[in-house]
Parts: structure tokens; C-alpha cells; sequence
């Protein structure tokens, strides 16, 4: 969950990297909103066609839950700002492990 600080109209490249935006891996949300977000992220990978795995992102409103991209190579560019770490780490999954998944699906492939 991406908690940008108060006052900011418009969550830009400055705001995403300028240390004052809050990152809360897991995310603050409801049992139901997860699920939402868990089966909104499936059903986009499956439609788009993806492989081994991806991120979406959403914004998630008092109005709803908003689909807005897939990233099919989430976390490659790995900075101290990448949430694939941090969100692997959330769930009991260590980076290198993760790699090895990765690479062995990839293999199967072929």
C-alpha cells in the first residue's frame, strides 16, 4: 500500500521518490478488500496472458477497488525503493528463492 503524505494532489515521480511517501507491505486493507485485490490481480495476469508472475496496481477508494496496470517485470530494476522485496519478505519468501521459482518455471516453458 502506498500511503503518499497529506496535501499532495497528485502522486508524481518526486512524491514516489522523495522519502516522504509511506510504503505499508502488507497493505492496510480488509479481509474482503485483499480478496478483491487478490482476484483482480489473477483475473488481469490470466487476461493478459502473463507468465511466472506480475504486479498490479490499483487504487482502492471508498467507491471501489480501480484496475489501473500490470507489470510483467515488477521489482527487475530492484532499488531500496522496489516493494518486491519487502512484499516477498511479507509473505515468508526469501528473494533468492523467489529467483529460483522464477527461473524454474521458466525452464518449463520452453
Amino acid at each position: 500500500e502506498i500511503v503518499p503524505p497529506k496535501g499532495i494532489d497528485f502522486f508524481d515521480f518526486e512524491n514516489k521518490y522523495n522519502g516522504k511517501t509511506m510504503e505499508r507491505v502488507p497493505g492496510n486493507f480488509t479481509k474482503s478488500e485483499t480478496a478483491e485485490l487478490q482476484h483482480m490481480a489473477e483475473v488481469a495476469h490470466k487476461a493478459l496472458n502473463l507468465r511466472d508472475y506480475s504486479r498490479s496496481d490499483f487504487i482502492v477508494s471508498p467507491r471501489g477497488v480501480y484496475f489501473l496496470e500490470s507489470n510483467s517485470a515488477a521489482g527487475v530494476g530492484l532499488t531500496k525503493e522496489s516493494l518486491l522485496p519487502k512484499a516477498l519478505a511479507a509473505i515468508g519468501v526469501s528473494f533468492e528463492d523467489f529467483l529460483e521459482h522464477v527461473i524454474e518455471s521458466a525452464k518449463s516453458h520452453k
